[in-house]
C-alpha cells in the first residue's frame, strides 16, 4: 500500500487510509477470503461490493454508493488479450484488483514515487490508472495501423495473396474491443458526474474520455477499413483476370484467321482448282496478310 501525505509518498501495510491520507491499495490474483478481508472488513464495503470484486468477466461500469464507488475496467495483457480489473474509489484511498500481476501498475508506482502530488487526491490517482489503460489501447490503435498498412501493400503486390481468413478475423477481434471500448466510454460519461470528484479532476477525467472517442473512432475505421481491403482484393483479380482473358482473346483472334485457312485446306498444299505453281508461297502469304490484317484492326479500335 502506497500512502500520500503532505506531498510525500510511503509504503504502510494494507490498512484504512486516515482523513489526512490518500491511499492506493494493489492486489493480483487474491483469494475470495483477501478480497472479504481487505473489502468488507477492512474498508466496509457493501457485500455486492465484495461479491462484484470476487468474480471476473464482468462488464465494464459503475456502481456508486454513498462515500465510494465500484468501477469495472479492461485493461490490454497483449495485442489483442482483454482482462478485468476492479476498483473500489472513496475520496481518499483507491483499491485495484487484478485477477493477476500486471507490469504497468508498477510503472504508475514508480512515476507516483518521482511525481508524489499525482496522487495527492484519489480521483488524479483514478486518472493515472485509467490513463495508463488508455495508452495502451492507442499503442492497439497504432499496431492495428500498421497491419492493415502492410495487408494493403500485400494486395497491390499480389492481388491474390490469401488474406481473407486474416482479415476475418481482425474483424471479429475489432469487435470485441469495440464493444469493450464503447462500454468503457458510457462508464467515462458517468464518472464525471461522481460527487466524488471536484473539478480538477473532472477535467482529467473528460481527457481520458476524449483518448476513449479517438481510439473508437479509429477502430471504426480500421473495420471500415478491413472490409475496403477485401473489395479492393475482389477488384484487383477481376482486373487482373479481365486482363488474361483480353490476351488470350486477342493471341485467339489473330491466329483465327490462320486457323481457318489450314483447316480449309487441310495440310495438302496442292491447290488443283487455281492451278497455281508454289502453292506453299502462296499459303504463307495468305496466312502472314490475315495476321497483319487483324493485327491493324485491333490497333484501330484500341484493344492492343
Amino acid at each position: 500500500m502506497l500512502v500520500y501525505k503532505d506531498g510525500v509518498i510511503t509504503k504502510s501495510e494494507n490498512r484504512r487510509p486516515n482523513a489526512d491520507e490518500v491511499g492506493f491499495i494493489y492486489i493480483a490474483s487474491p483469494t475470495a477470503e483477501e478480497i472479504e478481508q481487505l473489502v468488507g472488513k477492512t474498508f466496509g464495503c457493501h457485500p455486492l461490493v465484495v461479491e462484484k470484486c470476487q468474480t471476473w468477466d464482468q462488464r465494464p461500469g459503475i456502481d456508486g454508493y454513498d462515500k465510494y464507488m465500484y468501477m469495472s475496467f479492461y485493461v490490454l495483457k497483449d495485442t489483442w488479450d482483454l482482462y478485468e480489473m476492479s476498483l473500489v474509489v472513496a475520496a481518499n484511498y483507491l483499491i485495484a484488483i487484478f485477477p493477476e500481476k500486471v507490469p504497468f501498475v508498477d510503472e504508475i508506482k514508480e512515476n507516483l514515487m518521482h511525481f508524489p502530488n499525482k496522487m495527492k487526491s484519489a480521483g488524479l490517482l483514478l486518472y493515472e490508472i485509467l490513463n495508463s489503460c488508455i495508452h495502451y489501447y492507442l499503442d492497439l490503435i497504432d499496431e492495428v495501423e500498421d497491419q492493415v498498412d502492410d495487408m494493403e501493400n500485400q494486395i497491390y503486390e499480389n492481388p491474390y495473396v490469401r488474406l481473407a481468413p486474416k482479415i476475418f478475423n481482425m474483424k471479429r477481434k475489432l469487435h470485441k474491443v469495440r464493444r469493450t471500448f464503447t462500454e468503457e466510454r458510457d462508464m467515462l460519461t458517468t464518472l464525471m458526474h461522481e460527487q466524488l470528484f471536484g473539478d480538477e479532476e473532472v477535467r482529467y477525467l473528460a481527457d481520458i474520455l476524449q483518448h476513449t472517442n479517438q481510439v473508437i473512432e479509429m477502430v471504426d475505421t480500421f473495420r471500415d477499413s478491413l472490409t475496403g481491403l477485401l473489395e479492393l482484393q475482389m477488384s484487383l483479380k477481376g482486373d487482373k483476370m479481365n486482363e488474361i482473358m483480353k490476351t488470350l482473346t486477342v493471341v485467339n483472334t489473330i491466329f483465327l484467321p490462320m486457323m481457318f485457312i489450314v483447316g480449309y485446306y487441310g495440310t495438302n498444299l496442292h491447290l488443283p482448282e487455281y492451278g497455281w505453281a508454289k502453292n506453299d508461297y502462296w499459303l504463307w502469304g495468305w496466312l502472314l496478310a490475315s495476321v497483319i490484317f487483324m493485327i491493324f484492326f485491333f490497333k484501330r479500335k484500341k484493344w492492343m
